[in-house]
């Protein structure tokens, strides 16, 4: 199947193994250069050469989910070691199998601190990359004389290589009574 992104580069978290895994490889296969993270070297390096196999650049970058602080760290090294990230998968990990019911409060707040703020944190600082690439683009157009602006919306768009997505088809247009 051609999705027609052959030629850019995602960065996927918790790609070692499993789902995270599967997304890089299968990104890998459509022709996208694939920055992948994972804790354990030994199957990072798996990943990163099942993607590397398919004729594109892979690289692995050793981060725990759990290590807050860390996401504009990874966010700048693949943009450093593979150019701009056009696409972010934030795969996280699971809890620990266990029933929902009578857990520890702590469980919670540290799942949720593993499996949520590293996602969050990770997307700022993607986005942070993408505004400032955008406004460098911006400037570099006013200097010329024009603006870029973005077909579907009009507006400037925010990141040079256009990583936000455009109009959501799939949402309800909301109907006016009256």
């Amino acid at each position: 199947m051609d999705l027609g992104i052959a030629g850019k580069v995602a960065l996927v978290t918790a790609a070692s193994s499993g789902l995270g895994r599967a997304m890089a490889v299968a990104l890998a296969a459509e022709g996208v250069d694939v920055a992948v993270t994972g804790r354990d070297r030994e199957r990072l390096d798996g990943t990163v050469a099942a993607c590397a196999a398919h004729g594109v650049r892979a690289t692995g970058l050793i981060w725990d989910l759990s290590e807050h602080g860390r996401a504009g760290e990874i966010a700048a090294r693949a943009a450093e070691e593979l150019g701009p990230v056009d696409i972010l998968v934030n795969n996280t990990g699971g809890p620990p199998p266990t029933p929902a019911l009578g857990q520890d409060a702590r469980l919670w707040r540290d799942q949720y601190a593993a499996m949520v703020l590293p996602v969050i944190e990770l997307t700022d600082a993607w986005w942070a990359a993408c505004a400032n690439a955008a406004g460098a683009e911006s400037s570099r157009a006013r200097r010329r004389g024009r603006s870029r602006r973005s077909r579907a919306s009009a507006s400037p768009t925010p990141c040079a290589r256009r990583c936000t997505p455009g109009p959501r088809p799939w949402r309800a247009r909301s109907r006016r009574s009256g």
